[in-house]
């Protein structure tokens, strides 16, 4: 009668132990994307950021593993992702599967161990020991309805280059708050 009762103390302490692993994992990205909101609040304060749940199809992206929030003002949406892996090696092979998947565009020196930037937006990946970083931001702009009726395909033309460019500048500012707040942490 003893033994049933010693093996389940063993199995209670095991896993409240695993849970609270799991909380301290947990709470370094936490801690991380709260000074992240923090520093770009002081910053931008008009800029109203929310946390997102990773949705994620596999258990490597839990969320004891990622963090995600999203800033917005006006028409300007940023988002930032950041992924602790087990280790710098893994991080290293995730950036590098990430940039062969999106094609990235150009490499950026001096940017955490490894950088880059990809897609039409100017968005930027980059690697922090062992964690892996997404930035990308959205604009959305308003085509001049006169220059619409005169020439709707160069406008829309125009307009897009407005929007991607201004992405790209969105997207470097937030990069440089989450290098500021990773060089602290």
């Amino acid at each position: 009668m003893r033994r049933p009762a010693v093996f389940f103390a063993m199995l209670l302490l095991l896993c409240l132990h695993q849970g609270s692993l799991a909380q301290r994992h947990f709470s370094h990205l936490t801690g991380l994307g709260e000074l992240l909101e923090r520093r770009v609040r002081d910053e931008k304060p008009e800029w109203e950021c929310r946390v997102i749940q990773p949705a994620s199809v596999d258990e490597a992206a839990s969320n004891d593993q990622v963090t995600i929030r999203q800033w917005a003002s006006e028409r300007r949406i940023v988002r930032v992702a950041i992924i602790r892996h087990q280790s710098d090696k893994e991080a290293v092979t995730a950036l590098r599967q990430f940039t062969m998947d999106k094609k990235a565009n150009s490499r950026i020196q001096g940017l955490g161990n490894e950088a880059f930037v990809w897609g039409l937006r100017g968005s930027i990946a980059f690697r922090q020991g062992n964690l892996t970083v997404y930035v990308t931001a959205v604009v959305s702009k308003d085509a001049d309805p006169v220059k619409m009726a005169k020439n709707p395909d160069e406008t829309r033309h125009l307009t897009a280059q407005a929007e991607r460019a201004e992405e790209a500048l969105v997207t470097k500012g937030f990069v440089q708050h989450v290098a500021a707040v990773l060089a602290t942490f």
